[in-house]
């Protein structure tokens, strides 16, 4: 098993004993990441996903967190 694979079963058995899940989602990678692992280990009952929405954040980057949550249900 590579590097790579050790540590996504790591992250996976991570996932699997919290339950349930609150990702903070910035539509980055690496929040994105997590949070469709995490959608893919716990299910969609046990994980939610949330972006703060202030000044900082631009409706362009907002646009594309929303799609790409969507894309990943």
């Amino acid at each position: 098993m590579s590097e790579r694979d050790l540590r996504l079963a790591d992250l996976d058995t991570r996932l699997r004993s919290m339950g349930r899940l609150l990702v903070a989602y910035s539509g980055g990678v690496d929040s994105a990441f997590l949070a469709v692992r995490a959608r893919r280990m716990l299910g969609r009952d046990s994980v939610l996903a949330i972006t703060g929405v202030s000044p900082s954040l631009s409706d362009a980057e907002r646009t594309s967190a929303s799609e790409l949550a969507r894309r990943h249900d």
